[in-house]
């Protein structure tokens, strides 16, 4: 059988005996247990495989937790966007209109920039815009 030296780390080949020790170093290794190195390489790589994939899937799970900051454009543009979009429902409003106005457009461009990125939107206004119209119609005032 060969063990590693715990002490000098000298990979030993030994026979079963009560009087076994290292043949570098001189360490005796009674009482001591082992294990074969082979075995251990694979109970390492088992366990850094068993980590990685863990860490993987934690990850993409988080990922797609989605955090608020993931999808959001620069606030200005948000502003100006929901800004926009209220002048286009109306020109003049009522309180209550406004607020119904204002709360569907705020529906309408959080589902859009969730469905369009900031770069798609500053590359392909025409596809934004598509789906900022589509986005009015499914929100509910």
């Amino acid at each position: 059988m060969k063990i590693e030296c715990p002490k000098c780390s000298q990979t030993n080949e030994i026979e079963f005996s009560e009087h076994i020790s290292c043949q570098q170093c001189k360490t005796n290794f009674k009482g001591m247990s082992f294990v074969k190195n082979t075995l251990t390489k694979a109970v390492a790589i088992g366990a850094l495989s068993i980590g990685a994939i863990g860490g993987y899937e934690a990850n993409d799970a988080f990922d797609k937790m989605g955090s608020s900051s993931e999808y959001r454009y620069p606030l200005e543009v948000e502003y100006a966007l929901v800004d926009s979009c209220i002048k286009k429902r109306s020109i003049l409003y009522r309180t209550n209109d406004f607020l119904k106005a204002r709360k569907k457009c705020l529906c309408a461009i959080e589902t859009t920039t969730k469905e369009v990125s900031y770069h798609q939107y500053q590359n392909d206004i025409a596809e934004f815009e598509n789906a900022i119209r589509y986005s009015v119609q499914r929100c509910k005032n």
